[in-house]
């Protein structure tokens, strides 16, 4: 399993925005100059007279992060920066399938809609009767890595900025009022085609943004951010799916509640499981050989299944740490397993790493 993207969190002053309106619209482009020289000045603001942050030059391909009627905010590849151009630079624009989405919210409860991002949302964050607003920006840092920016925008002023760094595919973000506190959180969650995704929570105080901690279930860990994808928020629950990489990547669901402005399991926390793959079986009735002893149980029984044995994979309960098999000779049995803390990715199996367990282990991509 790859390792989870850091969140990065800094309060600093609020990047000027164009104003955008229904132009606001993402995609890719061309610089096209038709003065003598064919370069243009990348700038730091909307205005002619702000800093120059590098030259673009004509043909270079661009990634058009705003498009505006007057002035653009792009990515530009060959300064490695955010800025802006006059838009009557940027020609062959196609648009990408992440369009902005502006969406006024009347009410925010114990249950929530996940929304796509990039978008602007208006609504009231902490109660005070005034409607808010929350800026979920992409941008793309100096790698070219495609990352997020929430600002809040209140009657305060603009609060801190949380740096998030994900892919677009399927980002979103929800509101929910979760404890008596009236306020609303709001939760980010990141990309759905990878084993990179995380969870984050915010919310707002008197114009100052504040993170919220998960205590997370065993064996995902807790701190800032939890790793897996928000599900849904249904009376007052926050259900979020992690990955568990137990020979092949599986999904299980975690069930988790706010008590005390902490994102904490509810009960045991782990309470379905789903499968990874489009075909349940591949997983399940995964067929795989031993390449060492590793401890086990048979009918009861502890043993050892030796190198050469052959089984195939029938369950797995994330509760107990077991996964369950049948041999070639039709005996029932399970290993115990426990987290790789010392890799990147995989599961102990009855103390073997996986990789020196079996063969034909299929890993998620």
């Amino acid at each position: 399993m790859k390792k989870f993207f850091a969140l990065v969190l800094a309060v600093c002053m609020l990047i000027p925005i164009v104003s955008l309106g229904e132009s606001a619209v993402f995609g890719k482009g061309k610089i096209y100059i038709r003065e003598k020289g064919g370069t243009l000045h990348l700038r730091s603001e909307a205005t002619t007279k702000s800093e120059s942050l590098g030259i673009v030059h004509q043909d270079d391909e661009i990634d058009v992060l705003f498009l505006g009627d007057e002035w653009s905010y792009i990515f530009s590849y060959r300064v490695g920066m955010n800025g802006y151009i006059k838009t009557k630079y940027i020609v062959d624009f196609v648009p990408d399938e992440n369009m902005f989405t502006e969406i006024d919210i009347q009410t925010a409860s114990d249950s929530a809609e996940t929304y796509p991002m990039p978008g602007r949302y208006h609504l009231d964050l902490d109660g005070d009767g005034a409607i808010d607003t929350v800026n979920a920006s992409l941008f793309y840092d100096e790698y070219g890595n495609e990352c997020f920016t929430i600002i809040f925008e209140t009657a305060y002023g603009s609060s801190g900025e949380a740096t998030i760094p994900y892919s677009s595919y399927d980002a979103r973000i929800a509101f929910a009022k979760l404890d008596e506190t009236n306020r609303v959180y709001i939760f980010v969650t990141g990309d759905v085609a990878s084993t990179d995704f995380v969870t984050y929570a915010f919310y707002v105080d008197q114009g100052h943004m504040k993170n919220v901690d998960f205590v997370s279930p065993a064996p995902l860990g807790s701190g800032l951010g939890m790793a897996g994808r928000l599900d849904a928020i249904e009376q007052g629950h926050i259900v979020i799916v992690p990955i568990l990489d137990v020979l092949g990547t599986r999904f299980y669901k975690v069930n988790m509640v706010m008590e005390n402005g902490v994102v904490v399991p509810y009960e045991n926390a782990v309470y379905t499981a789903v499968y990874d793959l489009v075909d349940d079986e591949t997983w399940e009735y995964a067929s795989l050989k031993a390449i060492s002893s590793i401890p086990c149980f048979i009918n009861g029984n502890e043993t050892m299944l030796d190198p050469g044995a052959k089984v195939i994979i029938t369950w797995l309960n994330a509760n107990e740490k077991e996964i369950g098999f049948t041999t070639e000779s039709g005996l029932n049995g399970y290993f115990k397993y426990s987290e790789a803390m010392d890799h990147y990715y995989g599961v102990y199996v009855g103390g073997v790493f996986e990789e020196d367990a079996f063969e034909s282990i299929p890993y998620a991509g």
